[in-house]
């Protein structure tokens, strides 16, 4: 048997197999010698017809089982003796045989992991943003502080602002009430949203135990398209919110909270932990796109594969019963993007980890075990657990790939955008 190996791109290898007539003479007479044991013919005992015989009667069987048998020895011995190891199954793609005279001639073709080149990965330009705690910021979570702590009276009429409570009947055609469509109950700030800005203002200056029916013409496919609703008031009412003061604050029953003040510095300084959390992500994130961006390589559809049966089994795990009901192309698809991010990011951190010789002690490990929450015997027993100190190991190892990168980046900072809630 010999064999050739062509290289068909980074991550693709074809092999092609020949094999000897003097090789497959040997498994033709095991092939014919097994077949010759489980034969019956008239005139034969069993497991005594003549090979001639054999040959004439069983000849195509003896040829399918030869090759099967051909292919499958000479599959895995070609195997065990290349310098690269396949990621997936190979695939038989070209199979030449007429006769053992003429040997057998089969191509394979097999995936193989990339071979990962670090390009660059040092002085990566990456934006930063800078997390800043604005007053209008602080006011908001106040005002929230202070809608908690609300009370509420009687008003006579609808007014932005207050909250209404209403039953609401879909109109269809004709203003015809549609079955099964009637929300009953329904209680919204007026101009809020909640239920749909333009038709809560249609509801302003009614009284209680009103009626009327309120409408808005959307565009849809090209068409326009009325959504009609009969409303009827049963609720009118005016929010009164509590002063800000100390006395306020004493109620949120808040360990180290006695004053606006300390309120103020307690929501800032959480605040402040929040943004630095989601900016550090977003950072993060940035740096590994960018590393990923000037580091391209291609990823084995088996890898993508397998990536994706994963999120798959997931998925199936959770949804227990419903199952079924999921759509497992659909989700592949969706999923595809995320595998090859995945993939790419992990193979370019192991590189990385190689190169820089980024190392992490169980002392480290052990530290990292100190500071979670959990009892004494628990972090213990993670501490004499492989799988936990595996999977503490693999997450300092990127803390610290994201770090090495950080410190060797260009980083431009940025304001960071306001947003009314941080949290």
């Amino acid at each position: 048997m010999e064999y050739d190996v062509k290289s068909v791109s980074d991550i693709k290898r074809e092999i092609a197999v020949s094999v000897t007539a003097e090789d497959l003479t040997t498994i033709e007479k095991n092939v014919i010698k097994k077949v010759g044991k489980q034969a019956s013919l008239p005139g034969f005992r069993k497991g005594h017809v003549p090979v001639g015989l054999l040959r004439k009667t069983y000849g195509e069987m003896i040829r399918s089982e030869l090759l099967e048998e051909a292919i499958s020895t000479y599959y895995r011995q070609v195997l065990t003796e290349v310098d690269f190891n396949p990621i997936s199954e190979g695939e038989i793609t070209k199979v030449e045989f007429e006769n053992i005279d003429q040997g057998l001639r089969f191509d394979i073709t097999l995936e193989v992991e990339p071979t990962v080149e670090l390009k660059k990965y040092k002085g990566l330009k990456v934006e930063k943003e800078i997390p800043e705690v604005t007053p209008k910021m602080i006011e908001e979570t106040l005002e929230n502080v202070r809608s908690n702590f609300a009370t509420t009276k009687g008003a006579d009429e609808v007014k932005k602002g207050l909250l209404v409570t209403f039953n609401a009947q879909k109109l269809g055609e004709d203003n015809v009430p549609l079955v099964g469509q009637k929300y009953d109950d329904v209680k919204v700030e007026i101009g809020a949203g909640h239920f749909d800005e333009d038709l809560e203002m249609q509801l302003v200056g009614l009284k209680l135990d009103q009626e009327k029916v309120v409408s808005k013409t959307t565009e849809e496919d090209g068409k326009s398209v009325t959504e009609s609703y009969e409303v009827v008031i049963t609720g009118i009412e005016e929010r009164e919110l509590p002063e800000l003061d100390d006395e306020l604050v004493k109620k949120l029953n808040e360990e180290g909270l006695e004053t606006v003040a300390q309120l103020k510095e307690r929501i800032e300084t959480n605040m402040q932990s929040s943004l630095e959390r989601r900016t550090t992500e977003v950072f993060n994130k940035r740096l590994v796109d960018e590393l990923l961006k000037e580091n391209p390589f291609e990823v084995p559809e088996a890898m993508v594969v397998n990536y994706t049966n994963y999120v798959l089994d997931d998925m199936k795990r959770r949804a227990g019963k419903n199952a079924r009901h999921l759509d497992e192309e659909d989700i592949r698809r969706r999923y595809r993007p995320d595998a090859i991010h995945a993939i790419r990011w992990h193979l370019l951190k192991r590189e990385l980890i190689t190169t820089e010789d980024i190392k992490i002690t169980d002392e480290e490990i052990h530290q990292k075990i100190d500071g979670m929450p959990y009892s004494d015997e628990e972090k213990d027993a993670m501490k004499k657990g492989a799988y936990f100190m595996d999977r503490f190991r693999e997450d300092l190892q990127e803390e610290k790939v994201l770090t090495f990168l950080a410190d060797n980046a260009k980083i431009k900072e940025i304001p960071m955008k306001q947003e009314s809630d941080p949290a």
